[in-house]
């Protein structure tokens, strides 16, 4: 009767065991892909800004205003920059 008792103490503590350590493991991963979609963002959020200072380096060039078809294609560019400052912002 001992012995059936702890066999099945030992079984239950092995599989007690096992469901903590998958646990685990399954918790180290997603805050792998956490910290990897963390750092993505944030380099997205640095292309963002240099893309609004090069975007301004442009819009202060006096040759802009000489052709139609780069100014609609400028002014594209300016409309695109505005929705991605917009995702920056939140």
């Amino acid at each position: 009767m001992i012995l059936a008792v702890i066999m099945l103490l030992v079984w239950i503590l092995t599989i007690i065991g096992w469901v903590i350590y998958n646990l685990y493991q399954k918790n180290f991963k997603l805050e792998a892909t956490v910290i990897a979609q963390a750092n993505f963002i944030g380099g997205l959020q640095s292309m963002i800004g240099e893309s609004e200072k090069a975007l301004k380096g442009l819009d202060d060039k006096i040759w802009m205003e000489s052709d139609s078809e780069l100014q609609t294609v400028f002014q594209n560019l300016k409309a695109v920059q505005e929705g991605l400052n917009q995702f920056n912002r939140r």
